[in-house]
């Protein structure tokens, strides 16, 4: 098989993989048994990460705003983990939409969901790879980024400056438009820091 019809083939099962992630994102908002929510969320959330990957940040987007959505007021710590997650994809989705302001704000809602945030960037962590490869460099940035505002609680205040502090050391030289932009944050949140001390 020939590279043209192999790159046809993949573009018609993206296709078709898209338009059952609709069905499912469509069931998602619709769904009234909470058994099936997290699996479905779960499942959303991978193939939202595999969309990115494969060049389709706006179809990423639309699933993690369906999680981000439904469950933005749920106190429950394993749902907010879930909407972390979601909200943390979605600032990766916008800033390859080229929509900074946007992912910043996204990447802020996660900051504010404390240890369930923790948790869910522990888990970002493990997917991220420390290597340079640049679609790496920027989301190992943005985990840092989203992980020292999540640790701004009481008594976190140094290892939270010390997050942006590595941040900048890692990531100042860097030219991608989404390191640079959490790196700028970086330098605000500690400089925000130092007027507190």
């Amino acid at each position: 098989m020939n590279k043209a019809a192999v790159s046809l083939l993949r573009e018609s099962q993206l296709d078709d993989c898209v338009e059952e992630l609709d069905r499912v994102r469509r069931i998602f908002q619709g769904e009234s048994h909470s058994r099936l929510l997290g699996p479905m969320a779960d499942l959303m959330l991978k193939a939202g990460r595999m969309l990115i990957t494969s060049g389709h940040p706006q179809e990423a987007l639309t699933l993690f705003d369906a999680i981000r959505e439904r469950w933005a007021d749920s106190p429950a710590p394993p749902v907010q983990k879930r909407v972390a997650h979601a909200n943390f994809w979605a600032a990766i989705a916008l800033g390859e939409l080229g929509r900074f302001e946007d992912a910043v704000r996204a990447n802020e809602a996660v900051m504010y969901l404390g240890e369930p945030a923790i948790a869910a960037l522990n888990e970002i962590g493990k997917l991220v790879s420390r290597s340079q490869a640049d679609a790496n460099r920027q989301l190992f940035a943005w985990t840092l980024l989203a992980r020292a505002g999540a640790e701004k609680g009481p008594g976190e205040h140094d290892r939270s400056s010390a997050t942006m502090a590595e941040i900048i050391d890692k990531f100042r030289d860097d030219v991608s438009p989404m390191v640079q932009l959490a790196v700028s944050e970086a330098r605000q949140g500690l400089e925000q820091h130092e007027d507190l001390e």
